[in-house]
């Protein structure tokens, strides 16, 4: 759960929105913590291009260029791997609950 100022801070935070030309493969991951970055180490990102990763203080936004349900990267950032607690959002979701909440 994120308050409104929270979920301001996580859309202001999106350091992918620029190479991302479809709000649908834009995946906000919203994690219970702050990931370990030891159980990020190990995953290098250029072995997933054109998807792409970017990690936040209590989020990783995932730019998934040729769609979310076959995205390998998506399969590597999951609650096992990252020891927390994740819930997964699409950009266009994250920008209506923002406006909902009334940013």
């Amino acid at each position: 759960v994120r308050t409104r100022d929270e979920l301001a801070a996580a859309v202001a935070g999106n350091a992918l929105i620029g190479e991302a030309t479809d709000p649908a493969r834009l995946i906000v991951l919203f994690l219970s913590a702050a990931p370990d970055p030891e159980r990020l180490s190990g995953i290098d990102p250029d072995a997933y291009l054109p998807e792409r990763f970017w990690v936040g203080e209590r989020e990783i936004y995932m730019w998934c260029a040729n769609g979310v349900r076959d995205a390998r990267l998506a399969q590597m950032l999951t609650e096992r791997r990252l020891g927390v607690t994740v819930t997964a959002r699409n950009w266009n979701t994250v920008t209506r609950l923002l406006d909902l909440a009334g940013a």
